[in-house]
């Protein structure tokens, strides 16, 4: 027997499908009446309630129409799988990562210029104080700029200052022949100020060249790139250094930063800069407390500052210490700090196949757990090769672990508070890193230089445990 739906318009149809919206909305329902009634007679009492219904949903949803099954397939088909890379989004990475590139270079040329012009380490240091001071006092000014002027046009014009201020170091050098101490610290002030408005900026544009459900996995990118730039861009700058005159490694670093700031402007936001609020209804103070009043960013946040707290004096400090203690020498070194660095490339690379399927507590637990046996690993490996192999598996679980907060950080923000909001992460970060260092001095002092790995490999283990039992991080990562 032939189906009674077989020939009805509203379903099976393709010019009923086609001409849906000009259609009267009433001839569904009818139609819908008539072939209930035919098939149906002793059910006749239920017809009404069920027209009633169908006649309802297409009041409170004037726009629905029936999609063919086929349709519904093609779209699941299409839809965009998690590790493309939009051209719009490789545009804004590649720019973020010319800057990069540059801003390794200059702060490592910074360090280089200071140690020949004195032989005085403090005075070096103070150089290189100076240049982070106002990094970390403008940081959160930084992140208001970004979110009431658009992150796009902030991001662009800071990078363009702080190519006019090594342009102008290096015309003063060519005429010169050589830089001065107080030229360091003048143009390390200044690059330091627009170094702190450009990235809170430039960390919250993935709300802007992505859609919303596309952030954490943009962010994720990113975090690559980032830890693709920390482990070339010394690499590069040492080249430059040991060939090249002042005047032209200053050139060349402008160069890139000038770059960096045509690529951004070239980029198209989601937002375009006359959609921005010029009032915006919420102040920094109110946004401020909001963020801490959310659970799983306070979590985030947490973790996020005890785990530089523990790991930024291991992998710098600790890492020249246990060297210097072992007699391994300078090439030793700079082995430990490349595989740490190819390590946390490869675990922010491994965390862009992530699917959505583990709490992000278990995941991060997992690296944290991983990390801390690796420190324990670097403490009493007695070959450089084996401690090569601990700080990389340890570098690999510090770079997905790092991918996976600052990625569900970010998506779980406002878009019009990601300035601001990662100009906190920025603080969180920088702000605990610059006491690692002291803490690690101090266990080496007492304890010996191998102490402080497994000092430290002790604390991440049992921050993993508070990681993998907190209830505001089970969120799907």
């Amino acid at each position: 027997m032939e189906s009674a739906f077989a020939t009805s318009p509203t379903v099976a149809s393709p010019a009923f499908r086609k001409n849906a919206s000009t259609r009267n909305r009433s001839a569904l329902p009818s139609a819908l009446s008539r072939r209930w009634t035919s098939l149906f007679p002793s059910m006749e009492p239920l017809r009404e309630v069920y027209m009633q219904h169908i006649l309802s949903l297409f009041e409170r949803h004037p726009t629905m129409r029936i999609r063919h099954p086929r349709e519904t397939l093609a779209k699941t088909r299409t839809r965009e799988r998690p590790m493309t890379l939009p051209k719009n989004t490789a545009r804004w990475l590649g720019s973020y990562a010319v800057g990069l590139l540059a801003d390794q270079a200059y702060y490592l040329s910074l360090s280089w210029y200071a140690a020949a012009l004195t032989p005085d380490p403090m005075v070096v240091g103070t150089v290189m104080g100076i240049g982070s001071l106002p990094r970390a006092l403008l940081l959160l000014p930084g992140g208001m700029l970004a979110d009431r002027f658009g992150t796009k046009r902030v991001a662009t014009i800071s990078s363009a200052l702080k190519a006019a201020v090594i342009f102008i170091a290096c015309l003063s050098a060519a005429r010169s022949g050589a830089e001065t101490v107080t030229g360091l610290a003048m143009t390390a002030v200044l690059v330091g100020a627009f170094d702190a408005i450009f990235l809170p900026a430039i960390q919250s544009m993935p709300w802007a060249v992505a859609e919303p459900s596309r952030v954490p996995m943009v962010q994720k990118q990113f975090s690559v790139v980032q830890r693709c730039g920390v482990v070339l861009g010394p690499a590069l700058a040492g080249l430059m250094l040991a060939q090249w005159p002042v005047a032209l490694v200053y050139g060349a670093i402008g160069a890139c930063f000038a770059l960096s700031a045509v690529a951004l402007n070239s980029v198209t936001t989601r937002t375009g800069p006359d959609d921005i609020d010029a009032h915006p209804q919420k102040g920094t103070l109110r946004t401020l407390v909001e963020l801490m009043q959310k659970r799983p960013c306070r979590a985030m946040l947490a973790l996020v500052a005890v785990s530089e707290l523990v790991c930024s004096g291991a992998f710098s400090t600790g890492i020249t210490l246990l060297v210097d203690y072992r007699g391994w020498g300078a090439a030793t070194m700079g082995l430990l700090v490349t595989a740490y660095g190819a390590g946390s490339v490869a675990g922010a690379a491994a965390s862009l196949t992530s699917r959505g399927r583990h709490p992000l507590g278990l995941v991060v637990a997992a690296s944290m757990t991983v990390m801390g046996i690796a420190l324990c690993l670097v403490a009493a490996s007695p070959s450089a090769e084996l401690a090569a192999a601990g700080v990389a598996l340890s570098g690999a679980a510090a770079g997905e672990a790092s991918a996976f907060l600052t990625a569900s950080y970010l998506g779980s923000v406002e878009s019009g508070e990601g300035g601001r909001s990662m100009a906190v992460l920025s603080l969180a970060s920088f702000g605990t890193a610059s006491l690692s260092s002291f803490l690690c001095g101090a266990i080496a002092q007492a304890w010996g230089a191998a102490a402080v790995f497994t000092v430290f490999g002790f604390a991440l283990v049992a921050i993993a445990v508070w990681a993998a039992r907190c209830a505001a991080l089970r969120i799907p990562v």
